[in-house]
């Protein structure tokens, strides 16, 4: 396949163990991974394809830090980093401070958030 005469690389990504709770199978995916100024925050959820994922993603964003941060817990919101920045400019804490903020500063990271909550530098 060719867009605008150049061919894609297609780059595939494992897929950690489904995961379900009450019944439902939860959108366990590295694929809902965030890409920030200096970094990609990517959803891990504690399984052996964790480490494989983040090598996968290391090589496509070599000037990044690819950061791994446990999402078993927030995709039971039926999603990860990249659900939480798309379409939620609203999403601000009384702080100030956007949820992908706060995550990355939980994760020990220095944290610049713009003018809109959609753009968060970590360095």
């Amino acid at each position: 396949m060719k867009v605008g005469g150049r061919a894609l690389d297609i780059i595939t990504l494992p897929m950690p163990k489904k995961i379900i709770r009450e019944g439902l199978r939860l959108p366990a995916t590295y694929a809902n991974f965030y890409i920030a100024n200096t970094c990609v925050l990517v959803p891990t959820f504690a399984d052996p394809a964790d480490e494989v994922a983040l090598s996968v993603l290391r090589e496509c964003f070599p000037n990044r830090n690819v950061i791994g941060i446990d999402c078993r817990e927030l995709i039971w919101g039926l999603g990860a980093f990249h659900c939480l920045t798309n379409n939620n400019q609203r999403c601000e804490s009384r702080s100030g401070t956007t949820l992908v903020a706060r995550l990355l500063q939980s994760s020990g990271l220095k944290v610049s958030v713009g003018c809109r909550p959609r753009f968060v530098s970590a360095f």
